[in-house]
């Protein structure tokens, strides 16, 4: 619930003090390698990914355009603000429930936090500055990239 309110905290900050957006780049690269999926109940705060995430055609075609980056920790930061964006519209991709999909975003600012090597006031911002450019994201494709980032969250 924390996660959650801090997010929406986030997305009001942004909109109401940056309305031209900013963001973390993306090239566009797809990358590859074998999924791996949150396990229940697992905290991951200090996850890595192991191995790169999938993205096969199909999928490729109904997830925004340059999404997931290549960047690890433009792609963490992306997927928190895709899968609160779902929440915040009351969809849960996938058919998950809202816990399994706040642990996934936790997961994900694990990758923030090990691999960016960000404090949480560094993390929070660069969340921040992917919220504008991502909100104009359609729908449809939004919440692609909301499953997509559930089922490719790093684990331990």
């Amino acid at each position: 619930m924390r996660m959650r309110v801090m997010l929406v905290a986030g997305l009001l900050a942004v909109g109401a003090c940056n309305p031209n957006g900013g963001g973390a780049p993306s090239d566009g690269a797809k990358p590859a390698g074998p999924a791996a999926a949150p396990k229940p109940g697992d905290d991951s705060r200090g996850a890595e990914i192991k191995a790169a995430p999938t993205t096969t055609p199909t999928q490729a075609a109904a997830l925004p355009q340059g999404f997931p980056s290549a960047d690890p920790v433009a792609r963490a930061a992306e997927c928190i603000v895709y899968i609160g964006l779902s929440q915040k519209a009351g969809v849960n991709p996938g058919g998950h429930d809202g816990t399994s999909l706040d642990l996934a975003v936790k997961q994900w600012r694990g990758v923030l936090t090990t691999q960016g090597k960000m404090n949480e006031t560094e993390a929070q911002q660069l969340i921040a500055s992917s919220v504008n450019p991502l909100t104009a994201t359609p729908i449809a494709p939004r919440d692609a990239a909301s499953a997509w980032c559930f089922d490719n969250a790093p684990v331990k």
